[in-house]
């Protein structure tokens, strides 16, 4: 989580991210909310660009650093 802050911060996109869990089971839902502009919003209201960015972002941090990684139509 800390390197998808990083991120989150050097790229502009928001100061922090959390996840609120609503349960204890792996399959519970979950919701994310992020630091923008000193206000914290839910992940549904930040906009596209920063909504499905994550996914991609979080894919990248998560496999090995020699790993490749190929996105179609990023939009």
């Amino acid at each position: 989580m800390l390197e998808l802050k990083e991120f989150g911060q050097q790229s502009g996109l928001f100061e922090a991210i959390s996840v609120n869990h609503y349960g204890k089971e792996n399959e519970t839902p979950f919701e994310i909310t992020l630091k923008i502009s000193g206000k914290t919003l839910k992940n549904i209201h930040v906009g596209y660009g920063v909504s499905q960015i994550l996914p991609v972002v979080v894919e990248m941090l998560i496999r090995p650093s020699h790993a490749w990684f190929a996105i179609q139509q990023p939009e």
